[in-house]
């Protein structure tokens, strides 16, 4: 009987491991938990990460960053080894952050910015009249996901405007956008990696310490902004 039990426990103690590590490998590769940081105008970046369980539910996260930054003269490749203590997550950490980013967040999170997305065919062969359209206004707080070469953001209204908001591309940083005006476009082009998926691509825009960022098809893509677009204005 007491070995019985003992195995019962042995095999929960595993299976609440394995589930812990997935969901925490998925949300740290998000960028929930780690908090991305960078000096310098980044080019490209990656992270290996290692999770280590430390107790059924705290976990312990080592990561190796290779980044290339751009200089005024000379085009220098670094690597950054994690530090001699690594960063450790305790249970009621994780999961606060877990819980808090998956339904509370979202709900009182304020919304930064709003998405045009022009991704037919014209912007393709007329890469001008991607971005010599008006935006339309959409009020929503989903932000950019789409499959084609370029997007276009808009900054809301009674919105503070930052100088550069941090890109990152399916979690891994690719660089600082120059806000100039209202508008920035992102070309999709300079990713070639990226634009031969021909999938939908998150794309994650950090504004002081907010994160937003969400999945859309392009069907949901192209109904937004029709109910949202006005006369005369056609968007692909």
């Amino acid at each position: 009987m007491v070995n019985r039990i003992v195995s019962a426990l042995l095999l929960a103690t595993l299976v609440v491991q394995g589930c812990a590590s997935q969901v925490l490998s998925e949300h740290i590769q998000k960028g929930m938990l780690v908090k991305e940081e960078g000096t310098g105008v980044v080019a490209e970046r990656s992270r290996k990460k290692k999770i280590e369980l430390i107790s059924p539910l705290s976990v312990r996260v080592y990561e190796e960053v290779e980044q290339q930054e751009t200089t005024k003269r000379y085009y220098q490749k670094v690597r950054v080894r994690s530090k001699a203590t690594p960063k450790e997550f305790p249970w009621w950490d994780v999961w606060t952050k877990l819980l808090l980013s998956t339904t509370i967040v979202p709900l009182f999170r304020p919304d930064y910015w709003i998405a045009g997305s022009y991704s037919g065919p014209n912007c393709r062969q007329e890469p001008e009249a991607c971005t010599s359209r008006d935006v339309p206004s959409v009020l929503s707080r989903k932000h950019i996901v789409e499959d084609g070469t370029r997007t276009t953001l808009q900054r809301q209204q009674n919105v503070p405007q930052p100088d550069t908001v941090s890109l990152f591309i399916n979690g891994f940083t690719k660089g600082e956008l120059q806000i100039r005006g209202d508008v920035a476009i992102v070309d999709l082009h300079a990713f070639p990696e990226l634009a031969a998926q021909h999938k939908p691509l998150k794309l994650t825009f950090k504004y002081h310490d907010a994160y937003a960022y969400s999945v859309l098809p392009q069907a949901e893509v192209e109904r937004i902004f029709e109910q949202s677009s006005p006369a005369g204005v056609r968007t692909e």
